[in-house]
């Protein structure tokens, strides 16, 4: 596979004095315009804040994850989120105007490194996963914080 930077430099768009950004993905360090913006993320100042993974990156991950979609079954509606044991229909919320699915579908979710199915998660457990980076060190020191909370009231 071609080095993205390579790519880069060889057309006549790309300087080298520019600044650059760290894919967390990838681990290359390439030009600002290789990043998407987070469109509901604005930095204190109005401006977009950049996606820590690169374009190409991004886009790999989305390839994977419709891939999997193709080929795993979706869950069935008395399937429970193995984490917080809801159903779909229990991941709704009332407000005074209306009824709002949160949660309206399940999560494909997959290893980030090999690409394999774990299985299908609420939004709000897929998130929390993502949040702790999917490392199980860091689940057992969350784990660990709430125990020591826990003991000590």
């Amino acid at each position: 596979m071609v080095d993205q930077l390579e790519m880069f430099e060889s057309n006549s768009f790309f300087n080298k004095n520019q600044e650059l950004k760290l894919c967390t993905k990838c681990n290359k360090n390439l030009p600002l315009n290789c990043f998407s913006s987070a469109g509901r993320m604005r930095a204190t100042d109005g401006s977009f804040k950049l996606l820590n993974k690169c374009k190409s990156c991004c886009y790999l991950d989305l390839s994977v994850r419709e891939a999997l979609k193709k080929i795993v079954a979706t869950p069935n509606k008395e399937y429970k989120c193995p984490i917080c044991l809801r159903q779909a229909k229990e991941l709704l919320f009332i407000d005074d105007s209306n009824t709002h699915q949160i949660n309206s579908q399940w999560c494909l979710d997959h290893d980030h490194e090999t690409g394999n199915f774990r299985g299908w998660l609420c939004n709000k457990c897929n998130s929390a996963l993502g949040w702790l980076d999917d490392d199980i060190n860091k689940l057992r020191r969350a784990l660990n914080y709430l125990e020591n909370y826990a003991n000590s009231s």
